[in-house]
Formats: structure tokens, C-alpha cells, sequence
């Protein structure tokens, strides 16, 4: 049997361009650039290589900055919505490519939105909320403000066609909220009030509540793909580290989405070293050590972005996960 596998590519070594736009105008004022709030948008391009981007569209994951957003195919141009957001807080601009056109002819990107998201009977909002689509799902992927969640029966697992169960609790949502502060105002996202003192302080009952868990996963870039595939396998791929941080080395060639963190999507660049082996280099190989992850999250009545002292940051593991299916 064949093995086919998804692809990734760092779009900004492949030949792709960026620019940011608004949807749906034309902007002809140059001057008007300056402000770039303006303009939250990104069309992607590539102009040096004859590339169906509706292919692209149809077939691809785009992450910004380690996250991954839905796009929009429309008058034969290709857009990231809200991608200029997370460039300008960040300040970094890389944009990552997970092709499935291997595995699936085509994608669905099915929107979520909070009249979707349920509470399940006899468990907390935090433990277990179902999402129910409007039409039947045959091998689903759950992006979750731009995490990229695969089908697994310890924290999302469907309970029939259209309904899926999601375990919050099981996949470091507080973690991910601090660790989405670097790409956005996602307290801002969630209309969570901060302390006037410190903007990370927030009440933990409401991050934890059904009303902002429902906001947390109909966001921009939470969305369910769906794969219109069956047989559908993963595998994570480690890498092993190096002396220097940032990079990593791999017996494996490095052609597939590699996480980092608390599960988010990291782009990379590679080099084929003399050894035959193959190093990668990643922009944020660190995560924080947040002190709450010592407590009990479920009973933790507030949070804040307070780290270890002489810990506060550590250096993640990195590994490849291996999307595949045999044919």
C-alpha cells in the first residue's frame, strides 16, 4: 500500500507574496498604508509560478504566526481574513502551508458559530460542550482559535454525524488564551474585563463559562474542516534538540506541520545538513510556565500571566505531525 501524507511549506520561501488589503475595496491612496489598522487583511499571492490559488483555497490550511485562520476565495483573489492583526501585534509576517490535496480532492471549511456550542448534561462548560453542526461531517478537523485539534478519543470525539464532544479540560485552554496574547487581544476577542492593573488578570468562572468558552470557538479562526475522506491516521514525528535554541534536528524529512508550545502550528525553515540529517529553525521555541498550571485550573478563581520565578520560560519540545492515510 501507498502511503500519502499532508505537506506543509513556508510560504515566504516559496515564492509567495503579501499584502495587506481590505476586502472588498480598493484602496488607490498609497498614503493610506500608514495606517494599518485599516487595512486587516491578507491577499497571498505568487506571482513568479502559475498557481490556482481557488486550488489552494480548496485544498490548504494557512497559518499566520503559528495559528491557523480560514480563507476566502473570492473574484479570483485569495485572502487570509484578520491575518494583518496578528502581524502587527507580533510583529512577525511568516505564513505557513498545510496541503491536503494529497489526502482529500477537496476541503470544507464549515464556520461555528455560539448557537452551535452546547453545555453536555452533568459536566462543566470547561470539561465537556458539544458542538453540533448543521450538516453531517465525514472526517472532521476543529480549528480552534487557529489550534489545529485532530479527531481523538480523549478530547474531541463524535457522538453522531453532525455533533462532536470537546474536553477543554484535556487540551491547556488556559494555556492557549495566555499563549494567543502574543498574536491578539483575545481578552478583548472574548469581551473578558481585565484588571485596570494588570491586563492579564481575569476571573476564572467566566473564562471557564459557557458564554465565553461559545465566543472562544466561534472566533474568526475557529472553524471545522471537513476532510470528505475516510482512513485518516496521525503520527507525531519528535525532533530532537540542539545547543542552540530555536533549532532542531531530524532523521526525517521535514515536509509536515510541526508544533511547538501548547500545540500551536509553528513555521520553519530548513537546511539538509552534510550528515544526511536535517535541521529546522523555528521563530518561538519557548513557552511560559505560567504558575497556575501548579494549581487546580477547575477551582481557580483567578488567573494571571505570573510565571516561576527563575523559570518563566522553558524551551519546547517540537514535533512533526504525520497526517496520512494508505492507498
Amino acid at each position: 500500500m501507498a502511503k500519502v501524507s499532508a505537506n506543509y511549506a513556508l510560504a515566504n520561501s516559496a515564492g509567495y507574496k503579501f499584502d495587506i488589503v481590505k476586502m472588498g475595496h480598493h484602496n488607490y491612496d498609497q498614503l493610506a498604508f500608514y495606517y494599518k489598522d485599516d487595512f486587516p487583511d491578507v491577499e497571498v499571492t505568487r506571482p513568479d509560478a502559475l498557481v490556482d490559488m481557488g486550488r489552494v483555497h480548496e485544498t490548504c490550511l494557512v497559518s499566520v504566526n503559528g495559528y491557523v485562520h480560514s480563507t476566502v476565495w473570492s473574484d479570483n483573489r485569495f485572502y487570509i481574513p484578520f491575518g494583518t492583526r496578528s502581524m502587527l501585534r507580533s510583529r512577525q509576517n511568516s505564513v505557513g502551508i498545510v496541503s491536503l490535496a494529497g489526502l482529500s480532492d477537496t476541503i470544507t471549511k464549515h464556520p461555528i458559530t455560539s448557537a452551535m456550542v452546547f453545555e453536555d448534561v452533568g459536566f462543566s462548560p470547561y470539561e465537556r460542550v458539544l458542538i453540533t453542526m448543521p450538516v453531517a461531517i465525514e472526517k472532521p478537523i476543529l480549528i480552534m482559535a487557529g489550534y489545529i485539534v485532530m479527531e481523538n478519543p480523549e478530547y474531541f470525539f463524535r457522538i453522531s454525524d453532525t455533533t462532536f464532544v470537546l474536553r477543554l479540560d484535556r487540551l491547556h485552554y488556559v494555556e492557549k488564551l495566555y499563549e494567543l496574547t502574543t498574536q491578539r487581544d483575545i481578552f478583548r476577542d472574548l469581551e473578558v474585563p481585565v484588571s485596570d492593573h494588570n491586563p492579564t488578570v481575569v476571573d476564572g468562572a467566566l473564562i471557564r463559562s459557557l458564554g465565553v468558552i461559545r465566543k472562544f470557538l466561534s472566533t474568526h479562526n475557529s472553524f471545522m474542516v471537513d476532510l470528505h475522506t475516510n482512513g485518516i491516521q496521525t503520527q507525531k514525528v519528535y525532533t530532537q534538540h540542539t545547543t542552540v535554541p530555536g533549532t532542531f534536528r531530524t532523521g526525517v524529512r521535514p515536509v509536515m506541520p510541526l508544533f511547538v508550545g501548547y500545540g500551536k502550528l509553528c513555521e520553519y525553515k530548513r537546511v539538509h545538513d552534510a550528515d544526511g540529517r536535517h535541521t529546522v529553525s523555528v521563530q518561538d521555541p519557548t513557552y511560559s510556565n505560567h504558575l497556575f498550571t501548579q494549581a487546580n485550573i477547575k477551582a481557580t478563581e483567578v488567573f494571571n500571566d505570573h510565571r516561576k520565578p527563575g523559570d518563566r520560560l522553558r524551551l519546547s519540545s517540537a514535533f512533526f505531525l504525520d497526517i496520512y492515510k494508505e492507498t
